[in-house]
């Protein structure tokens, strides 16, 4: 008797706990975010390859990529600077031999048709986009003007490019 008198009081404890948690209440709250505008940039490296001076008509073409990210719908631009060859200019910068100070011209433009010389004055000689949250490819084109009298060696400059959002 003990036994169910117990199992009867233990029922009668848990209906009363249940009921006590019938109750119920409600909230609200927000989940935010801040997207912040962002971009980033990458480049390769801007490889001529072989330039023979001897060869009177022959410019050397190549071509480079510049990859801009940047957020949805972020515009941007992305501009390059001269190179540190000493005295150049957008339209006409300068390789330096490698141990040596002579110099190799050579020019980078926005078009395959190598029209378009690509500088940094925004608005006027930089690549423009919009982001879509992808890397978006810039093929940078570049030309050797023919017949430079240059000694044969390799030839380097470094260009920075810049993307401003």
């Amino acid at each position: 008797m003990k036994t169910a008198f117990r199992s009867a009081l233990f029922g009668i404890l848990l209906l009363a706990t249940a009921t006590v948690y019938a109750a119920t209440a409600t909230t609200t709250f927000q989940v935010t975010a801040t997207v912040s505008s962002g971009c980033v940039i990458s480049a390769t490296n801007h490889d001529f390859g072989i330039y023979t001076p001897s060869l009177l008509a022959d410019n050397i073409n190549g071509t480079n990529t510049i990859t801009a990210t940047c957020t949805l719908a972020v515009p941007y631009s992305i501009g390059l600077d001269v190179g540190i060859g000493t005295g150049a200019t957008a339209a006409s910068r300068k390789m330096t031999r490698t141990g040596g100070s002579e110099m190799l011209e050579y020019s980078l433009y926005q078009t395959v048709d190598r029209l378009v010389v690509l500088g940094n004055t925004l608005g006027v000689n930089v690549i423009t986009g919009l982001g879509t949250g992808l890397a978006i490819d810039h093929t940078v084109f570049g030309k050797i003007p023919a017949s430079q009298n240059v000694p044969a060696g390799n030839y380097v400059d470094t260009v920075t490019s810049t993307i401003t959002f």
